[in-house]
């Protein structure tokens, strides 16, 4: 089966605000600055995961992928109703915005409605518990971070995996339905080409604009390359922890350009605020964004470095009172 093929030098550079839910109320709230986000000159945004959440109450923790997290709800809707994310992406289509969302499909919360339903579908570890995923600091391989409040997607031995398969492409086409149809797909690597291949090119059938951003950060090299072919239109790089001594930033763009074009960030939900670090000058908050704009084909920046924010977002804790911080 061919690869997917690219649609990123037919289309324009995604300039991505990254709407963080947890720093506004609801979702109505989000609608409300999409013309804040249009006056900035975006011409996409990205919300991180808005799904119902298991137990640790982190975004990327989700429960259920048919219904909404009830912290961004607007008063007495349920989190079955969709109709405040419609106005929202209906609200971003009129001032000519795409949406992104978050696709994260390599691991759900231990609460998931699926691990009851397809317990075969989740990796076991030797005592034939579900596993949690793990990160292995690559400059110290004893520091060893465990997400115990998530469990683990079995791709690569995975008895059902044609039926795996088909409930994903069902849940991109859901939210392509609704008006989504750009994906930022959470550990990327994590998940093989013969997955990523079937499930982009599904979604470019049924939309011919379809955007998939492979977030592959934190990966090996090798990692990264074995996504090669998957039909990604542009990967995230690592340009925001350059500090301009020795190449490797520069050898890390050219080894992976020819997987696709790629973007960078001043800052992420998942760095430190630029103007808390030093200096924390405005220069500074200006000159890593401009970086950011000339070294990739694609930018993205995150709710608040427009006003130099600096309390640092969290995937549990923060709330719309950190905004002024």
């Amino acid at each position: 089966m061919p690869a997917p093929t690219s649609k990123t030098e037919a289309s324009t550079p995604p300039v991505i605000y990254n709407l963080f839910p947890r720093l506004f109320k609801t979702i109505d709230d989000w609608t409300a600055y999409v013309d804040t986000i249009a006056a900035m000159k975006f011409n996409s945004i990205f919300v991180n995961p808005f799904h119902e959440v298991g137990g640790s109450k982190s975004m990327y923790a989700v429960k259920d992928y048919y219904r909404l997290n009830d912290e961004f709800l607007p008063a007495k809707a349920k989190t079955d109703d969709f109709a405040p994310l419609k106005k929202f992406v209906e609200k971003c289509k009129s001032r000519g915005i795409e949406v992104y969302m978050d696709l994260v499909i390599n691991h759900t919360a231990n609460e998931s409605v699926l691990i009851s339903k397809y317990p075969k579908w989740y990796k076991r570890d030797a005592n034939g518990q579900i596993a949690h995923p793990y990160a292995i600091d690559p400059g110290n391989p004893s520091n060893v971070t465990v997400w115990g409040d998530l469990s683990e997607i079995e791709f690569e031995h995975n008895p059902d995996f044609a039926g795996m398969i088909k409930y994903w492409d069902e849940l991109i086409a859901f939210y392509q339905e609704i008006g989504i149809n750009g994906f930022r797909c959470d550990a990327a690597y994590k998940v093989p080409r013969n997955a990523w291949e079937p499930l982009i090119k599904n979604a470019r059938k049924r939309s011919k604009g379809a955007m998939f951003l492979a977030e592959s950060l934190g990966c090996t090299v090798e990692e990264t390359i074995a996504l090669n072919g998957s039909g990604f239109d542009y990967l995230f790089n690592s340009s925001k922890w350059w500090n301009f001594e020795g190449s490797w930033c520069l050898d890390q763009h050219d080894r992976f350009r020819h997987i696709a074009p790629s973007i960078s960030f001043p800052e992420s939900h998942d760095t430190t605020r630029l103007a808390a670090d030093q200096p924390g000058s405005v220069d500074m908050q200006k000159n890593r964004y401009v970086l950011a704009a000339l070294f990739s084909k694609g930018l993205m920046m995150t709710t608040g470095y427009e006003f130099g924010a600096v309390k640092q977002v969290n995937v549990v804790n923060t709330r719309p009172a950190d905004m002024a911080d």
